[in-house]
């Protein structure tokens, strides 16, 4: 199984069908939603920007990341 490096994912395109793409990889996953929250306070401001609709995307279908984050 290919390994999904988030950063490039986020370069890759900014639609609706990369969001939704992204929103199901992290799922409920903890450490997913912390990576993608990293690169949203972190990186370079177009990352920032497309990461920001998946970030609220996960946080409306699953709250508890955002209460959870454990930034590394």
């Amino acid at each position: 199984m290919p390994v999904f490096n988030l950063r490039q994912e986020i370069l890759k395109e900014h639609s609706k069908a990369q969001c939704i793409k992204i929103v199901q990889w992290v799922g409920q996953f903890q450490q997913r939603f912390d990576e993608l929250f990293t690169l949203f306070l972190n990186d370079e401001y177009r990352v920032v920007q497309r990461a920001a609709w998946p970030m609220g995307n996960c946080v409306m279908t699953t709250p508890v990341l955002i209460k959870n984050i454990g930034i590394n």
